[in-house]
């Protein structure tokens, strides 16, 4: 089944806060490619990703505790193409 793998989201500071992301991952899901599955990863101290996540129904798929340093995990997300 064909997916995507995003490993790097990156915004201007000043995109930040207005709905970019959001609008990115929407467009993503809704007209890029509305049939394939979407891997993700950020890391757990990035809340504002995590509840952009949890806002397009992501599942948590994995964690690596201290993968970035002391305290700070990486966490690998998933979303089926039907989800």
């Amino acid at each position: 089944k064909p997916n995507i793998y995003l490993s790097t989201l990156v915004l201007s500071p000043l995109c930040r806060g207005k709905g970019a992301t959001k609008k990115a991952y929407d467009y993503l899901f809704n007209t890029l490619y509305p049939t394939h599955e979407v891997y993700t990863r950020t890391w757990s101290t990035n809340i504002a990703h995590i509840k952009i996540l949890d806002y397009f129904n992501f599942t948590h798929a994995l964690v690596k505790p201290n993968d970035r340093g002391e305290g700070i995990d990486t966490i690998y997300f998933y979303k089926g193409a039907n989800d």
